[in-house]
């Protein structure tokens, strides 16, 4: 793992802070705001480059990372539609009467979104076919985050959220308080000869899954599947218990995406079958069952970021 650096946010519009923690530099454009004059920003997204009023009143969401962080910059008045049905456990207590349902996380209520006439709507990649007929609606921005720069997007996101409504100040503090959880998970994993696997559940089978905070944010080491046969490079690997056994993780995370969209859930008694049995990770009680909601509907954000890590360093 390479060497933390101490942290120093020296500017809340700097994108770079947490560039001694990601995998690689920075090559890739973050969303953000790239002019302002008086009280209308300009911000570059990845669907394009959007005018935009600061201190919207009236926000619609379709991520709910991107919640969590206003609820911890005290902005969460500034809300007023989510797509509620899809809202992970986490964050339905702070969810207020008055948010609207605007429909479901690849299918938004379009008609409801143009009697409810927001100021800003913001979206991710499973909105963006959606993103043109959002647009004539209201200001949209596509605030999603890039995998291969991981911590850099998410920040970038964070602190345009406190350009967007005056919060630079309480941003720098919860960025700090963010990077103190990812060096201390860091450290441990770091410490740790532990090898992890992580899978995604989905209707009954299971696949790897390249996951970015684990993987690339709090950086453990990696158990490595059987190679993929000749014949199957190209297609959507499925990992058998087999493959598993041989791998032999010391710690195993599954994702269930099933589970948090309301299909069948991945069984416990189904899955640690006699082949997982023989893994260190049965052995030592370190079967990590994800909070499905959390992990496959957020993430990302303030909040949603650090309860990722904190479940992640549990293990180690």
């Amino acid at each position: 793992m390479k060497k933390i650096l101490p942290l120093v946010i020296a500017s809340i519009l700097s994108v770079t802070s947490f560039s001694a923690l990601s995998k690689t530099p920075i090559e890739y454009q973050p969303n953000q705001v790239i002019s302002q004059q008086n009280d209308k920003m300009v911000i570059k997204h990845l669907l394009g480059e959007t005018s935009v009023t600061k201190n919207p009143s009236k926000v619609v969401l379709f991520d709910f990372g991107l919640y969590d962080s206003l609820v911890q910059l005290g902005l969460a008045d500034k809300v007023v539609g989510l797509p509620l049905g899809n809202a992970p456990a986490y964050i339905k207590g702070s969810i207020a009467s008055n948010v609207a349902n605007v429909g479901g996380m690849k299918a938004p209520d379009l008609e409801k979104l143009a009697e409810m006439k927001p100021d800003l709507i913001i979206i991710t990649g499973r909105q963006g076919a959606s993103y043109e007929a959002l647009a004539k609606i209201a200001p949209t921005v596509n605030l999603g985050t890039n995998s291969a720069n991981y911590l850099d997007s998410v920040e970038a996101n964070i602190k345009l959220m406190g350009e967007l409504f005056d919060k630079q100040q309480a941003t720098q503090e919860q960025l700090t308080k963010l990077n103190t959880v990812i060096e201390q998970a860091q450290k441990k994993a770091a410490e740790s000869d532990k090898k992890v696997l992580v899978l995604l559940h989905n209707a009954g089978n299971l696949m790897p899954n390249n996951q970015s905070v684990i993987y690339d944010v709090v950086k453990v080491k990696k158990a490595e599947l059987p190679p993929v046969a000749e014949e199957d490079k190209g297609k959507r690997r499925v990992v058998t218990s087999e493959m598993i056994a041989k791998a032999n993780p010391d710690v195993i995370f599954i994702v269930d995406r099933s589970e948090a969209i309301g299909a069948d859930k991945l069984e416990k008694a189904t899955f640690e079958n006699d082949e997982i049995k023989t893994t260190s990770a049965y052995k030592n009680g370190d079967i990590v069952y994800l909070q499905a909601d959390l992990w496959y509907l957020s993430g990302g954000g303030l909040d949603s970021l650090t309860k990722q890590i904190e479940a992640v360093e549990s293990a180690f």
